[in-house]
């Protein structure tokens, strides 16, 4: 985690993390969307992958041997506990997709998502928390320059200038999601995902700034880590409850935006031709196998 020279080792595991991603997003679309423009359900799949992403900060020969060993544990664990569970999940949406999937069946496949994916940051937190801990004071300014050109970096490319923009952006990511996964859509389609998108709550400054926000509760902590374990469980508090920060009022908005996603989603379901669900179908087998694979040759 956090090194700029990634080593083999750790490879197989950025591979498996990355595979999990895309096979949550291809779920409900939904992740996608939120990732770029809502961030309402991205909340712990962007910790997720950044747990293990290179380029945040420099790491020396010994905290790169920390996490070496960190990642080959982490890999075994997956391996043997969670990929099974992976695919099954897979194999599941695969057999779900050649019906319309309903709001509650969409609701309840991403509540499974994120218990995988609470159950992956619950895993690494302490197998990762001695690297963090011995970050020195350059490392972590460092790491805080990093975290702030990276959301500059996404506000660009994600929220857009204007709310018009940023309305504009949402929809060419939702086509742009959908198509990744069931094929072209028709007019028709980019329409209904067009009016059923009408209704979101632009949450583009109040994401960003919670994101900040977050991440300076968690430099905070590695400037001044508390001793012993308490370190691990406030790193891993801090990994598993991204929310707590957020006040009632932010929350109940996330929480109208989320309904409009899913009712999105299941209207799109909905409208999909034989041959898109065929698509669907493919999709979610080939990111099984590809987890089989992976899991096997490592």
């Amino acid at each position: 985690m956090l090194t700029r020279s990634a080593s083999s080792d750790s490879r197989p595991l950025y591979r498996v993390a990355g595979l999990l991603r895309g096979a949550l997003i291809a779920a409900t679309v939904t992740f996608a969307l939120a990732a770029c423009s809502v961030g309402f359900v991205y909340d712990r799949l962007d910790l997720l992958i950044a747990w293990y992403v290179s380029g945040y900060v420099t790491l020396d020969d010994e905290q790169e041997a920390r996490l070496r060993t960190a990642v080959r544990d982490t890999l075994a664990w997956q391996r043997d506990t969670q990929v099974p569970r992976y695919v099954s999940w897979l194999e599941e949406m695969a057999r779900d997709a050649d019906r319309p999937q309903s709001v509650e069946e969409i609701s309840r496949r991403y509540d499974q998502a994120v218990v995988m994916a609470d159950d992956f940051l619950a895993y690494v937190t302490p197998a990762t928390a001695e690297v963090f801990r011995g970050l020195s004071a350059r490392q972590i300014a460092e790491l805080r320059k990093s975290l702030a050109e990276e959301n500059d970096e996404l506000w660009v490319e994600y929220a857009g200038d204007s709310p018009g923009e940023r309305r504009a952006r949402r929809q060419a990511s939702a086509e742009k999601s959908i198509r990744r996964f069931v094929g072209r859509l028709t007019p028709a389609q980019r329409d209904l995902v067009a009016a059923e998108l009408a209704g979101l709550d632009d949450l583009s400054d109040q994401w960003m700034n919670r994101r900040r926000f977050w991440q300076e509760q968690f430099v905070m902590l590695l400037e001044s880590p508390p001793p012993g374990d308490a370190f691990g469980s406030a790193l891993r508090n801090l990994a598993l409850q991204p929310n707590q920060f957020d006040d009632g009022a932010y929350r109940l908005r996330v929480e109208h935006n989320r309904g409009i996603i899913l009712a999105m989603v299941a209207a799109v379901s909905a409208s999909l031709s034989d041959e898109q669900r065929r698509h669907l179908k493919r999709k979610f087998g080939e990111y099984a196998a590809d987890l089989r694979k992976l899991a096997s040759s490592a």
